[in-house]
């Protein structure tokens, strides 16, 4: 009987998603062919919704469970969490955008590139030409601090930036490569075995994936999207942090049925 509950549960998910009702977001994805992509269902029985209309070619998209920043050659461009634009900030920086959300999700910081300064929707700015390393990384920002994640040599470490006096703090040893990004509270970063999870008490967990990893998005305050040359056909992999009370849950990975 538990058996058939649960199969009647995904095939009345699927087809929900199927039939357009509002089905929950699990991501919002910015797929290799440029194009944003919705994710909707739960981990096990993911669907890909239909693709969003962007206004031009976008290189880079994060997302918390709130709000969501895409980067273009020339511009920022602020959305909610569906990916409706709500505003644009022009910008002269090449490269691929870093965001740092708050807890609630709302966008805090933002930068592309080197990640040289740090700005706010707001438009106030920080610099980070004293932090002693190449920012790779922004973690979820907590009043006046803002987690980095730098690249000096061959080592990536995490360390705060106060926004009070722009001064940093907590330098601490970060297993792992990039390409990484900030992921519930801690950090994801790549090695020869697939990924790291670096938890916020300092405990690491490997999560085997095949290699290489060439990127990886958030789409999500708990998941993140896995882009790698295994991945055919337009599939997209979404990794989350299951809630549970525990100190490191374990994380798990969940493909994406693709549909065209």
């Amino acid at each position: 009987m538990m058996r058939l509950t649960v199969c009647l549960l995904l095939l009345a998910a699927r087809m929900s998603i199927a039939q357009g009702v509002n089905a929950p977001i699990a991501g919002v994805v910015l797929d290799p062919a440029g194009r944003l992509i919705p994710i909707h269902g739960v981990f096990g029985n993911l669907l890909r919704g239909e693709s969003i209309p962007l206004p031009g070619a976008f290189i880079s998209a994060s997302f918390s469970d709130n709000a969501g920043l895409l980067k273009s050659a020339s511009a920022f461009v602020i959305t909610d969490r569906s990916g409706q634009e709500q505003s644009s900030i022009e910008s002269t920086v090449s490269g691929a955008a870093m965001a740092s959300f708050a807890s609630d999700g709302s966008l805090q910081w933002f930068c592309a590139g080197a990640c040289m300064t740090l700005q706010t929707p707001q438009g106030a700015t920080i610099s980070t030409a004293n932090i002693g390393g190449a920012v790779v990384a922004l973690g979820l920002t907590a009043g006046q601090s803002i987690p980095l994640l730098t690249l000096s040599g061959n080592q990536l470490w995490s360390c705060s930036l106060s926004t009070a006096d722009q001064l940093t703090s907590n330098q601490v040893a970060v297993s792992g490569a990039t390409p990484a990004i900030a992921f519930n509270g801690g950090w994801l970063t790549t090695s020869a075995a697939g990924l790291i999870w670096t938890a916020p008490n300092g405990t690491t967990t490997a999560i085997p994936v095949p290699s290489p990893v060439q990127s990886l998005q958030a789409s999500g305050s708990r998941t993140v999207s896995i882009n790698a040359r295994w991945m055919l056909n337009g599939a997209l992999q979404l990794l989350e942090i299951p809630v549970r009370p525990q100190v490191a849950p374990k994380p798990r990975t969940s493909p994406v049925l693709v549909t065209r």
